[in-house]
């Protein structure tokens, strides 16, 4: 195993105490008004030039002639618009695969409007060459698009696109870059660290902020970002966000990969046999039962209440606290070259749904930005797979069933016999999926569900033993397939012909 260099950008955003006066945040707010008009039109442009050509233009192809704000803060704006457009069509893309994945189309068309999707080519009229390269062979191969298969690949993204709202530029809030803000460290003010100097409206005019630096961005690593973020809430209340370039720290990875399963009751299971978090779900029902009291006090206003507020804001605290703590005891006790893990909610159906609310928004949102900052720190790659059958699968002989996890705790293989606690048979399965290529993160369940079949029956062929007498293969497998016959995963998925040949191959009685 090698030590990663510090080489990939890891950026690291952090609170600032501020100490503006009345009038340099009404200034302020002059900007933020300006700012978010301009950025509307900037979008619209851009909107219009993207149904024309697929593309999102770098540098500013149009005038801003009724725009107040200074050429430097128009460019400013452009750039953070254009980094919204892209991140949304990006994911709109992703979506238009997994539409594509999922259709009846057959495989040659498929494989063509996922080519144009992917070159961006949905608003091309005519008939279209490409030149596709074998990543294996390095052979150019031109492919040739008609228009017809352009027109079904615009159709396809356009339905795409009806099925989320764009981004709105109403509520942006400053992301500012050295064009049009300075930096300087105080040499008077006693109590403030920093200068915060900002471009206004106004020509050679300032917006002049002070701020403290506190503990925790003085003692975290990295170099200070020429950029500022200016967060404004809807009680007009301002928040400005340092950053720091952390780069990636020294690590040498232990073990290739580990699968990580997630619940309520563990919060995380490894494929290594680890429970981590055993407590998790005590102390969140903890918190709920003081939520249950709240409500009942005060049915119609108890999310109004102070107290209610605390406890969510403890809530938050703890479940990010939990996972912070969880993730690292895995990075520094594996050292894992990769993560494995599957996309999950974090539900519990006898919690309050304010609970659920919290567990679900904050833990997901929370776990995937600790998970890349682990990548960003370390340079560890983080896998995710298909969550299908993980649960019922058994990690040792591949069988599927329903009735393979006996208890939330408690699974034992119908067909092998294997008996193992339910959450690390699934942390295993989960490790396991990665080596899996035909299933994808966008497959659908019932494609799972054929692979992992038709790969218990390969599995049970390495047992097969031919009889040279009689030309025949017997089965000596030491498990017990007489399961299979009332498995619907099999009679449903294999059709009766295939079926039938199945339990006539295996001397099961269907």
């Amino acid at each position: 195993m090698t030590d990663k260099k510090k080489t990939a950008s890891n950026i690291r955003v952090y609170s600032i105490k501020d100490g503006i006066l009345k009038t340099q945040k009404e200034s302020l707010i002059l900007l933020l008004n300006e700012y978010r008009v301009t950025a509307e039109i900037i979008a619209n442009n851009l909107w219009q030039n993207f149904f024309t050509s697929g593309e999102i233009d770098k540098y500013m192809s149009f005038a801003l002639d009724d725009s107040k704000l200074s050429k430097r803060y128009q460019q400013v704006c452009y750039a953070q618009v254009i980094g919204m457009l892209k991140s949304f069509i990006a994911n709109r893309k992703n979506d238009f695969n997994d539409c594509v994945h999922r259709s009846s189309l057959d495989k040659d068309l498929k494989h063509k409007v996922n080519l144009i999707n992917n070159r961006n080519l949905w608003f091309k009229g005519d008939d279209y060459s490409l030149e596709v390269i074998n990543k294996k062979t390095g052979e150019v191969k031109t492919t040739l698009i008609t228009k017809d298969e352009l027109k079904l690949a615009r159709k396809i993204f356009k339905h795409v696109l009806k099925g989320f709202k764009r981004p709105t530029y109403k509520r942006i809030n400053l992301a500012l870059d050295s064009k049009v803000f300075t930096l300087s460290a105080s040499k008077t003010a006693k109590h403030w660290d920093y200068w915060l100097n900002v471009s206004s409206l106004t020509p050679r005019k300032l917006i002049k902020i002070p701020l403290k630096l506190n503990q925790y961005f003085n003692l975290a690593r990295g170099d200070l970002k020429n950029f500022v973020q200016l967060n404004f809430n809807e009680a007009n209340e301002l928040t400005v966000y340092l950053m720091k370039d952390s780069g990636q720290l020294a690590y040498t990875s232990k073990n290739d990969s580990i699968g990580l399963d997630f619940g309520m009751r563990n919060l995380i299971t490894t494929s290594k046999g680890d429970l981590i978090g055993r407590n998790f779900i005590d102390r969140l029902r903890e918190y709920d039962n003081k939520i249950i009291a709240l409500r009942l006090a005060n049915p119609q206003f108890f999310w109004k209440l102070d107290a209610y507020k605390i406890i969510v804001k403890t809530t938050r605290a703890y479940i990010k606290n939990e996972l912070s703590r969880c993730l690292n005891w895995v990075v520094k006790r594996y050292a894992p070259k990769e993560i494995v893990v599957e996309k999950l909610e974090f539900r519990f159906l006898h919690f309050t749904r304010q609970m659920n609310r919290l567990v679900s928004n904050c833990g997901i949102g929370y776990f995937y930005t600790k998970l890349e900052r682990l990548s960003n720190d370390y340079g560890i790659l983080i896998t995710k797979i298909h969550a299908a059958y993980t649960s019922r699968t058994c990690s040792s002989c591949g069988y599927i069933s329903a009735t393979n996890r006996k208890t939330q705790s408690k699974f034992k293989c119908d067909c092998c016999g294997k008996k193992i606690n339910a959450d690390i048979n699934g942390a295993r399965n989960i490790e396991n999926r990665r080596s899996i290529s035909s299933i994808k993160v966008f497959s659908a369940k019932r494609a799972v569900l054929d692979i992992l079949v038709t790969a218990f029956l390969a599995n049970i062929e390495r047992h097969g033993v031919v009889n040279s007498n009689t030309n025949t293969v017997l089965y000596r497998c030491p498990w017990n397939l007489s399961v299979i016959k009332d498995n619907p995963y099999f009679a449903d998925n294999l059709g009766n012909r295939e079926f039938n040949q199945v339990c006539s191959a295996f001397s099961l009685q269907g």
